[in-house]
């Protein structure tokens, strides 16, 4: 991708199946790039996802004990 000469106008020029060659080359390139720049977030992503499973589980297991305190409650 870095050669100036790879264009889709030269790739044109060439023949009919090059053309479509250099468009499925420069989706890939892009695509490629993209993924990269987005591997951060990602990774973020993913670790305040764990993060928020962690804190889902401990205030399950609060509001199950709170349930027993109000279940306690409204027996006496």
């Amino acid at each position: 991708m870095g050669d100036p000469e790879f264009t889709l106008d030269r790739a044109k020029t060439s023949s009919y199946a090059i053309q479509f060659l250099y468009l499925w080359v420069k989706a890939m390139f892009d695509f490629n790039k993209v993924f990269n720049e987005t591997r951060p977030l990602r990774e973020k992503l993913e670790a305040t996802q764990k993060v928020l499973a962690e804190k889902t589980a401990f205030l399950k297991i609060k509001m199950d004990a709170l349930d027993a305190v109000n279940k306690k409650i409204r027996e006496l």
